[in-house]
């Protein structure tokens, strides 16, 4: 059975492997614009020269994935659907993600360990979700996660500046329509400064 991209079209990208350790050789591109991109049963390790970009995506989808950062994270700019199932987030030290002018999120049955980020003097939220500039944003959906020692700190305590929101953090005119927030677990989380 075949590891690494099973389709791979202008249009829709599959990653997947039969066995997850297999995975750790694949290698990936930083900027994903297909209509559809799918990870599916993957250890990925996003390095620390390149954040990945997802642009103008109609969906892309997350599951049963290892996820691991040395620095940088995932960016989701302008897409409709997207969808984290099953996976596990360890040691993101600047977030997992940044999403902008997305319609719909859902984040179930996953888990984040050691997640979060640390910012300096500015009023940050999210420690390891940011949703900015969410006009479009329809449907969030948080279900049956789990949080272990994540975070959102400032570097200094300031009464001016302040830090929220451990799992997400949402800046400027961000209302879904639909928020469904179920059975997450936190555990050791913390705002700090």
């Amino acid at each position: 059975y075949y590891a690494g991209a099973v389709i791979d079209t202008d249009t829709e990208k599959y990653y997947t492997a039969p066995d997850k350790t297999l995975s750790e050789q694949i290698e990936y591109p930083q900027l994903f614009k297909q209509r559809k991109v799918v990870f599916e049963n993957l250890m990925i390790k996003i390095g620390s020269d390149k954040d990945w970009e997802f642009k103008g995506c109609e969906e892309v989808i997350f599951k049963n994935c290892e996820f691991t950062s040395e620095s940088c994270i995932l960016k989701m700019i302008s897409v409709g659907n997207v969808t984290f199932e099953g996976c596990k987030f360890s040691d993101f030290k600047n977030r997992v993600a940044y999403i902008s002018g997305i319609n719909n999120l859902t984040v179930e049955n996953c888990e984040f360990i050691e997640c979060g980020c640390t910012y300096g003097w500015i009023q940050a939220s999210g420690g390891v979700f940011c949703i900015y500039d969410g006009e479009s944003f329809n449907e969030l959906k948080l279900v049956g996660n789990k949080l272990l020692n994540c975070y959102i700190a400032r570097k200094t305590h300031d009464s001016n500046c302040w830090v929220t929101g451990v799992f997400f953090g949402f800046d400027r005119s961000s209302n879904p329509t639909r928020v469904q927030v179920l059975n997450n677990s936190f555990v050791g989380c913390r705002c700090i400064n």
